[in-house]
């Protein structure tokens, strides 16, 4: 890696000291950017996941409330059609 005079870079002040304190400025000047993306990313990375997270769940229950609205139309067609079995065998039972 080739490192700038303290000079050419606009990072680090020629007041500093040795070239090693220049050095371990323009690393920490420069792992910023870095840093940040990198926090971005698991910023973004757990969003991600949390939305993933919510969109199962959402899947899941519209899972749910459709199987138990389909059971609670099967029960009530059950019942109506017992119902109307009831009533027909009591009509007939009428007409005899």
């Amino acid at each position: 890696m080739q490192t700038l005079p303290a000079n050419k870079c606009p990072n680090i002040s020629p007041e500093l000291g040795s070239s090693r304190e220049r050095i371990l400025v323009s690393i920490k000047t420069h792992s910023k950017p870095t840093i940040a993306y990198r926090n971005r990313q698991v910023n973004h990375a757990s969003i991600q996941k949390e939305w993933v997270k919510q969109q199962k769940r959402e899947h899941e229950w519209n899972a749910s409330n459709e199987a138990k609205e389909e059971s609670e139309w099967a029960a009530q067609t059950e019942s109506i059609t017992r119902m109307r079995g009831m009533l027909e065998d009591e009509a007939t039972m009428k007409k005899k």
